[in-house]
C-alpha cells in the first residue's frame, strides 16, 4: 500500500467513524424525546416552555412574578372548562381536518407584508400564525 492510498484509507475510516458518531449521537437525542414524553405519563411538568419564556420576560419587568400551578386531572374538570380551554386554542376544532388552510394562506400574505414593512424600516417583523391544535403540537 502506498503512502497516498493509506492516506486516503485513513481519511476513509475517520469519516466514517465521525459519521457513525453522528448516528448514534442522532439515535441517543431521540431515545432521550421519546423517554422525556413518555416520563410525562408518569410525572406532571412543572412548566411549558412557553411560561418559561412569559416568566422570564415578566421577571425583567416585575421580579416578585413567581410562578404555581396544580395539576388537575382531565376527569376532574368539568366538561365546559375542557372545551373552553379547546375554543381558547382553536375555536373550529372540531370542524377542520388539522389545518385550517384558508387561515394559513392569511397569516403567510399578512407575514409577507409585515415582512416588507419591516425591511423597508430595517426592523424585525412580528410573524403570525394560522395555528391549530394540530400544529402547535406538531411545533412543540
Amino acid at each position: 500500500m502506498t503512502v497516498s492510498s493509506r492516506r486516503r484509507h485513513q481519511f476513509l475510516l475517520a469519516g466514517l467513524r465521525w459519521l457513525v458518531f453522528f448516528f448514534w449521537c442522532a439515535l441517543g437525542l431521540q431515545v432521550f424525546f421519546v423517554a422525556r414524553i413518555a416520563m410525562m405519563r408518569y410525572v406532571d411538568p412543572g412548566s411549558t416552555a412557553f411560561q418559561r419564556s412569559e416568566l422570564g420576560r415578566l421577571s425583567h419587568k416585575y421580579p416578585a412574578v413567581r410562578w404555581s400551578q396544580q395539576w388537575v386531572a382531565q376527569p376532574k374538570l368539568p366538561l365546559h372548562i375542557q372545551r373552553a380551554v379547546i375554543a381558547s386554542e382553536d375555536d373550529v376544532f372540531a370542524s377542520h381536518t388539522g389545518v385550517q388552510w384558508d387561515a394559513l394562506e392569511r397569516a403567510w400574505s399578512k407575514n409577507a407584508r409585515a415582512e416588507a414593512r419591516a425591511q423597508a424600516k430595517n426592523q424585525t417583523p412580528k410573524v403570525v400564525g394560522g395555528s391549530t391544535i394540530t400544529q402547535q403540537l406538531a411545533k412543540n
